[in-house]
């Protein structure tokens, strides 16, 4: 190594350390400032996490269609008074979780019109679109009356379909499926 790269390796080190030495006094006495209580309220968000909105209440449950589970099945919760509509997809157990959003889990708080339906539009490759036919009778979509009210915290509600309960109508088909 050459002695004018040394010297530049050296007071790059310097730099560094001097930084260093600049960070842990702005943070020592950034620290030093704050009272042993705020301390401790920071540390408890903190191992906490985000609590999460409070206009929102966690909900899951299972969706069973004559008492078998009901898969695939899109489960709705649209507030009566206001809010935004929060959606899920039942597994192969029923089993659904909903979301308010893409990256917030939950539904909106107050009493919610519940719909249930296996409706929907797929693209199976070499195939295209194809319509996956609607199994649940209107009454518990299209023209639900089923209302359920969603807490703050967590929620269960389960839903025991009946296919003899009316008639399975299925959407209007869309040209080209």
């Amino acid at each position: 190594m050459k002695v004018s790269e040394m010297r530049l390796l050296n007071q790059t080190r310097g730099a560094r350390k001097l930084y260093l030495l600049a960070w842990k006094r702005a943070t020592h006495r950034c620290f030093a400032s704050l009272s042993l209580s705020r301390v401790l309220i920071v540390v408890s968000v903190l191992l906490a996490g985000c609590p999460g909105r409070s206009d929102l209440g966690q909900v899951t449950g299972k969706v069973t269609l004559d008492g078998k589970p009901l898969a695939d099945a899109r489960v709705e919760f649209s507030p009566t008074q206001q809010g935004s509509i929060a959606t899920g997809r039942t597994d192969a157990s029923g089993e659904y979780s909903l979301m308010f959003s893409r990256d917030v889990a939950g539904a909106s708080l107050g009493e919610n019109l519940v719909r249930i339906s296996t409706y929907d539009v797929d693209y199976v490759e070499g195939k295209g679109e194809i319509s996956i036919p609607e199994r649940v009778p209107a009454k518990y979509n299209r023209s639900s009356d089923l209302k359920v009210t969603v807490e703050p915290g967590k929620n269960r509600h389960d839903f025991k379909l009946k296919s003899g309960e009316g008639k399975v109508i299925q959407p209007p088909s869309v040209p080209g499926l």
